[in-house]
């Protein structure tokens, strides 16, 4: 019982910061905004969400400041990356800024 409660614990922990950040769970999601943006942003776009997938939250966090000051990003596409980047500095404090 205690070997499993003890399992139970450590298998937790590891996927916590993943479940309080829904575009770490489904980053694509996001994608969606970007759709039909110019070649500069869609690029910016896909590096993002390799960084994110691959764990490497501060290096996101980086991106979308850099992504949020393209001049071109419509209300929507603003909204998204201030409303991802608030999530994903509260993944950097709760795992650290790469996930191991």
């Amino acid at each position: 019982a205690i070997i499993l409660l003890l399992l139970t614990t450590l298998a937790g922990s590891g996927a916590e910061p993943a479940k309080r950040c829904a575009v770490c769970q489904q980053p694509l999601g996001a994608k969606y905004y970007f759709i039909a943006s110019p070649a500069n942003i869609s690029t910016q776009v896909t590096e993002l969400l390799s960084t994110i997938r691959y764990g490497q939250y501060a290096k996101a966090v980086a991106a979308l400041e850099n992504l949020g000051t393209v001049p071109e990003l419509t209300e929507p596409q603003k909204k998204v990356v201030s409303v991802v980047s608030e999530q994903m500095k509260q993944v950097v404090v709760k795992a650290g800024p790469l996930r191991q």
